[in-house]
């Protein structure tokens, strides 16, 4: 029975997220973990903000914020499991992260 680990990183900064994902893989390689990389959906958001709250109310000026988001999919032996691989994370507060852990059966 072997087990797959799933790690969901999401970030507004994209050159971070990208650092992150790529020490993430070098981490699994150097561990003999196989690994996997799914970019997910960026989400936007958009928003406009009044430049002049006095005369000028139809002047708006619109903000775009876009988060990116990836998946890891983790592969495990027996012997092996996420926490080896979280120890040895270092990952910044700007990036938020989901694991979860799950049981796979070999056909």
């Amino acid at each position: 029975m072997s087990k797959t680990a799933r790690i969901k990183l999401r970030s507004y900064d994209a050159t971070e997220l990208k650092n992150v994902v790529n020490n993430v893989m070098q981490i699994c390689k150097a561990k003999g973990v196989k690994c996997t990389k799914v970019p997910l959906p960026t989400k936007k958001t958009i928003f406009s903000i009044l430049q002049s709250p006095f005369i000028y109310k139809t002047s708006q000026k619109p903000i775009c914020r876009v988060q990116k988001s990836i998946l890891l999919t983790l592969f495990f032996n027996e012997d092996q499991n996420l926490e080896v691989i979280a120890s040895s994370l270092l990952i910044p507060s700007s990036i938020s992260v989901e694991m979860m852990e799950d049981k796979l059966n070999k056909i």
